[in-house]
């Protein structure tokens, strides 16, 4: 059931999304009904994308082998995870045991045998666990520490099962009032309350009220950190086409309308198609003093992203603009055309605990609505857990994935093929046996491949890289690198920065990229490249030293003729144009000379001359020096087109 591999990501920019009243289209003339994503199986080699920084990881696989859709996270008052399976009546408990961000211990804290009946809502107080059926609220007697319910427990409230939206939802505010959310059994049907509304009870269930209505399908419940405003997410109708009618976001006053099913969003935005549902209804007459006072909510998300999971950051390991805010999760649903949802968004809040009316993508890749959709994610419930990093499930691959923006970590892979990445702090990446994927990203990095062929990139800060025994690809990236090759035909790229690359033993390619670089080749033989994809700049080349040429070793130093632009010599071995190479033994012969390359052979620096026997360097100049002073001849270079 469990595996620790990261997702690999790619960086997400954070962009305001905001739907206004006024920007949304006419209802249709008659109902349009819309496609859904087709679920897939994960690929091969997943990808997702989030804020740069953060990471994510397989925190549980194959949840429910039984069922899979996993559904409803909860977490215990010692820091265990709960996740609600719907189909099987099953809560299972998971702990990760050693503190590396991925489950390693599981057991059933509670079954049908206690009387779960398509359990979703959990929460704890001191003295009882909670759980919403489709059909009741159900507590159990609890002692912190407990991994599993004994008993049946105590009904303290009867709920209308089942319909179209079965889920119930259960929170706690701070002032210790329940409240429980209940979907409509229909898309525009008339019916009694409390279906589609929020109710809220004292904690033994007696007082029952409707707190909020006119509320299709609300799910998430949370209370604002800040404020302590309750908030819920709502799927509103189907059928009314790709842009109606938004879902959303809104926060919640005692006795407030919001619209279902007789309008929406608005009091003077009628459903068109009301009375198809309800033929006895007559609109001019029989629609209630109260549609009056709709409510519009505070945030309006695409329609048919069927938000579900709500939960507010109130951790300390995510960046600063992210506290206070909420993160909610999209299923996907099935009432557009091109299908939308299958990601997780943030909303914004600002310092007084309002929300800003927009909502940004926060984690995305599960979707693919390039030929025929088809997604391999669909997130649904939240959960913050102690360590500041967030949970969320996925029901379509039964799995729980973690989010965290991580400080300092250490990353010890298998004896497989693995894939890491880290986060923006200073951490050790080991890949052990295997051929491996390291990625640093920020921070200052350690990176060991070891045995196999490893691809390790150090990304930004002064990493340390080193590739182990096997043929390596080694890249630093921006930052002063070390970037050590090892036995093994290796490739080593230092990107930006003052790096140092050292080859070892085989045949090593080496290319220090911007910035003065140290390169040494090691044993057997070496490649030391020169090219920046672009026409020679000195400050994109720098000045490189190279601490160990060797022609008894066949050592080549390449030169790519997209940067040395000025030589016209082919491709290939040497110079075929004689004259292009010379060497010299004072530098002011360097810059006179007709030559393009020229060799210092006094002190081993190395010139590009692109002004020939003007007067200077031109737009060249020194790109590199060889340290032991070896002499060289035109046939040391390649030339590469």
């Amino acid at each position: 059931m469990l595996t620790n591999g990261l997702i690999e990501t790619e960086p997400l920019e954070l962009e305001d999304i905001f739907i206004s009243l006024e920007s949304l289209p006419e209802p249709p003339a008659s109902r349009i009904f819309g496609n859904g994503a087709a679920t897939i199986s994960i690929p091969d080699n997943p990808v997702l994308q989030v804020p740069d920084g953060f990471t994510v990881n397989v925190f549980a696989d194959n949840v429910f082998p039984e069922s899979g859709n996993p559904r409803w996270l909860g977490v215990t008052p010692t820091g265990d995870v709960l996740v609600t399976s719907l189909f099987n009546d099953r809560i299972l408990l998971l702990r990760d045991t050693d503190e590396d961000g991925v489950a390693d211990f599981s057991q059933v804290f509670a079954d049908a045998e206690n009387g779960l009946n398509a359990p979703f809502g959990m929460v704890f107080t001191e003295d009882f666990f909670y759980v919403g059926n489709t059909d009741s609220i159900v507590r159990y007697p609890y002692n912190i520490g407990e991994t599993e319910i004994n008993g049946t427990g105590e009904k303290i409230a009867d709920l209308p099962p089942f319909g179209n939206h079965f889920t119930r939802n259960l929170a706690i505010s701070p002032d210790n009032q329940l409240f429980v959310s209940i979907g409509s059994a229909g898309n525009v049907t008339i019916e009694d309350l409390p279906r589609a509304s929020v109710q809220v009870m004292n904690l033994d269930g007696s007082d029952q009220e409707t707190f909020a209505f006119g509320l299709r399908n609300p799910v998430g419940l949370d209370f604002h950190p800040i404020t302590g405003q309750l908030f819920t997410t709502v799927n509103e109708r189907d059928d009314l086409g790709d842009d109606l009618v938004p879902d959303y976001l809104t926060g919640l006053e005692q006795d407030e309308f919001y619209g279902w099913p007789y309008v929406y969003l608005s009091p003077d935005l009628p459903d068109p198609f009301i009375t198809q549902e309800n033929p006895n209804f007559v609109p001019e007459t029989q629609t209630p003093d109260f549609v009056t006072e709709t409510q519009t909510p505070d945030v309006l998300f695409q329609a048919h992203s069927v938000p579900l999971g709500l939960q507010f950051y109130d951790g300390e390991t995510f960046p600063e603009e992210y506290h206070n805010g909420a993160f909610v999760a999209f299923r996907g649903g099935f009432g557009r055309q091109e299908p939308t949802g299958s990601k997780i968004v943030f909303v914004p809040f600002d310092e007084n605990g309002n929300a800003t009316g927009v909502y940004q993508d926060f984690l995305t890749g599960f979707l693919d609505v390039s030929a025929e959709p088809e997604t391999w994610g669909r997130p649904v419930g939240l959960q913050v857990l102690p360590d500041g990093s967030l949970l969320f499930t996925e029901q379509g691959n039964n799995r729980i994935y973690r989010i965290q923006f991580p400080e300092n970590e250490t990353i010890e892979g298998t004896n497989d093929n693995d894939n890491f990445q880290s986060g923006e702090g200073d951490d050790q990446l080991f890949g052990r046996r295997g051929s491996d994927r390291l990625t640093g990203n920020g921070g200052d990095d350690t990176l060991i491949g070891g045995v196999g062929r490893d691809t390790l990139n150090g990304g930004r800060g002064d990493d340390s890289v080193n590739g182990g025994p096997g043929s390596d690809r080694l890249f630093g990236k921006s930052g002063n690198d070390l970037l050590i090759g090892r036995p093994g035909n290796d490739i080593l790229l230092g990107g930006d920065g003052n790096d140092t690359l050292e080859g070892g033993i085989g045949r090593d390619r080496l290319n220090g990229g911007a910035g003065n670089d140290q390169l040494t080749g090691g044993g057997s033989i070496d490649r030391f490249i020169f090219n920046t994809n672009d026409e020679f700049q000195t400050e994109d080349v720098g000045i490189d030293t190279i601490t160990d040429f060797s022609q008894t070793q066949g050592d080549i130093i390449l030169l790519d003729l997209t940067t040395f632009t000025a030589i016209n010599s082919d491709s290939g071995t040497g110079f075929s144009i004689a004259g292009e190479f010379a060497t010299v033994t004072d530098d002011q012969l360097a810059e006179t000379s007709e030559a393009v390359i020229v060799y210092n052979s006094e002190n081993g620096k190395l010139f590009y001359n692109p002004n020939g026997s003007q007067a200077g360097f031109g737009s060249g100049g020194q790109f590199a020096t060889l340290t032991n002073i070896p002499s060289i001849e035109a046939e040391d270079f390649f030339l590469r087109s």
